[in-house]
């Protein structure tokens, strides 16, 4: 996973800030692989501390507060309403944030596996993916978390993403064969259904690196091109446009129709997708 704690602290900023200009704030010591924001609040994490961003002005962004999260490194921040998700190897904890400075750890899921890729949640459920596959907990009742099922892809890259109740990832026939797109209906979590199942490249065709869901739209990383689906429609996901960018893509993230996009050589480009067959960079 190739975040880095320049990148998290940008993307986490910059929905509100990309019409100014830019200068360096601050580094903090070790590796950061996750980082997350609500309203006036950013989360990053470095070994085995989270640290509590205070972003509400812009010109004096400043760490207000440091959590210790344990020993394992944190793979991945997750925020939904006022619960926060944090990924480790071989648990995901779970933190009440009614006080969004002072996050409160209330349970834990003990998954046995390694590190958590990413997570995603709808209504009462929670998908961890780990490695090449989906581990689905039912969390409506916080102590009594359940497991539902478990979903198998062959990636271990970051593109999964959920639209609808359908969790998309793709599937790779071998080391260089051809490559699917595939969705997972979890309306019934304990019995997920493949609903989609089309190919996105032929033989020795590069692999999609992110994906991300926006109206009803997949937009798929590869290298250093965005694809975009129309997934509106199960039954008839088609391509629509692609547009290139200037270096091979890490992660992305859409907010307000802009999309942000973390690569390994440019930094972050902001592109706005308002006309998805008139991107322009912002």
């Amino acid at each position: 996973m190739k975040k880095y704690i320049f990148v998290i602290i940008s993307i986490t900023v910059l929905s509100f800030l990309y019409s100014q200009d830019f200068d360096f704030i601050s580094q903090f010591q070790g590796i950061c692989y996750s980082g997350e924001s609500q309203g006036n609040y950013a989360y990053f994490t470095t070994g085995g501390n989270m640290h509590i961003l205070d972003i509400s002005n812009p010109d004096n962004i400043s760490i207000i507060n440091e959590l210790y999260i344990g020993k394992q490194m944190c793979t991945d921040i997750h925020i939904d309403d006022d619960l926060m998700f944090l990924g480790t190897a071989g648990e995901i904890q779970i933190y009440q944030m009614n006080d969004q400075t002072q996050p409160l750890l209330i349970n834990q899921i003990e998954h046995g596996a390694g590190y958590v890729n990413k997570m995603l949640s709808t209504d009462s459920l929670l998908i961890a993916i780990l490695s090449d596959y989906a581990l689905i907990y039912d969390i409506g009742d916080l102590e009594n978390i359940s497991y539902q099922s478990c979903i198998n892809f062959s990636s271990d890259e970051e593109a999964y993403c959920i639209n609808n109740n359908i969790i998309y990832g793709f599937y790779q026939e071998g080391y260089s064969g051809p490559h699917y797109l595939e969705g997972w209906d979890i309306s019934n979590p304990e019995n997920p259904d493949l609903i989609v199942y089309i190919e996105l490249g032929g033989l020795e065709t590069p692999w999609p690196d992110c994906f991300f869901s926006y109206n009803n739209l997949l937009f798929s990383g590869v290298n250093d091109s965005i694809r975009i689906y129309d997934i509106s429609i199960q039954e008839e996901i088609n391509f629509i446009t692609s547009f290139g960018v200037e270096s091979n893509i890490i992660s992305m993230n859409i907010v307000n129709d802009v999309i942000y996009i973390s690569t390994e050589d440019n930094g972050i480009i902001m592109i706005n997708i308002s006309d998805i067959f008139n991107p322009e960079t912002v």
